[in-house]
């Protein structure tokens, strides 16, 4: 199933979303990760609800 307006499956939206990056070691790349995790989990649930 591909995923409405793009030529992309949902499995590979949701792999692009979810690939992790690489991050600094101080405090502020800590922070910036903790925040891209959780607006990256958000706009999975939000793919996977739409191919529900």
């Amino acid at each position: 199933m591909k995923v409405p307006g793009t030529k992309k499956t949902f499995a590979e939206t949701g792999k692009e979303i979810m690939k992790t990056r690489k991050y600094g070691k101080d405090r502020f790349a800590e922070n910036s990760k903790k925040l891209n995790d959780m607006n990256n989990q958000a706009a999975y649930d939000a793919l996977l609800a739409t191919q529900e």
